[in-house]
């Protein structure tokens, strides 16, 4: 076991006074201004949706100077295409999920780069955990390489509780898919819903320029595969589909 999850309580990032987190629209001028005199110990985290295989160095360059934490969303992701809610709110319900880790284990994600990729996977399937992280990790290496991750945080909703096996499941596949070197952390929030679907928030941090967000080495191809649950489910049914002799 690489590292034991712990969570604080209810709402515990609202007793976290070193975090303040922002959502910036297109306008980028105003940042230096507004974060210029910002308090000595206040963290800022900025969440922008773009084209991340487009993305401009000068730019980040300029954001950065004003923000402790980037975090960049690709426009085609399905975080992107989920969201019914605004960004804001999204990542606002994930930074004060009623189960977040503790104050010693966030701080080394905020401290493990200045640039992170945030992306989205889901699964209803007997193999939930697996699949909807392997998923929000295949949406990441189509643009990132993911391999060059320093740190994860994995937000989990789902309409059920979860089991401490659940959550080490979880971080095990992450530190599989970060070989073993990235610092993992996660998150739950019981969804009032009566959708029978895992949805997996993926945030993976540890960048601090553009040449370490590239995908050289087509990463995706580690996740070329049908997803395990499917190939489990299908070994499962595989009784089902038989043709028995009819018996009078």
């Amino acid at each position: 076991m690489h590292n034991i999850f712990r969570f604080t309580q209810k709402n515990a990032l609202n007793s976290l006074d070193f975090i303040k987190m922002r959502l910036f629209n297109e306008d980028f001028s105003f940042l230096h201004t507004i974060y210029s005199n910002k308090d000595e110990n206040e963290t800022v985290i900025g969440v922008f949706s773009c084209k991340l295989n487009k993305i401009d160095e000068n730019w980040i360059n300029d954001i950065s100077n004003s923000l402790d934490l980037i975090i960049l969303i690709d426009e085609l992701s399905n975080l992107n295409l989920k969201a019914k809610k605004s960004l804001k709110t999204v990542f606002q319900e994930i930074f004060n999920s009623p189960c977040f880790p503790n104050k010693e284990e966030f701080i080394k994600f905020i401290k493990a780069g200045k640039i992170a990729v945030a992306s989205f996977g889901k699964s209803n399937s007997l193999f939930k955990i697996d699949e909807a992280i392997r998923n929000a990790l295949r949406e990441a290496s189509k643009n990132i390489n993911i391999a060059l991750a320093k740190a994860a945080l994995v937000h989990i909703q789902f309409n059920h509780s979860l089991s401490k096996l659940d959550f080490y499941r979880a971080i095990e596949i992450l530190h599989e898919a970060l070989n073993d070197q990235a610092h993992v952390c996660c998150s739950f929030k019981l969804q009032k819903s009566s959708s029978n679907f895992l949805n997996a928030f993926l945030i993976l941090t540890g960048f601090n320029n553009i040449k370490e967000l590239k995908n050289e080495n087509c990463l995706s191809q580690l996740f070329n595969l049908e997803p395990e649950s499917k190939i489990n489910e299908e070994k499962l049914n595989l009784n089902l589909d038989l043709d028995l002799p009819i018996i009078d």
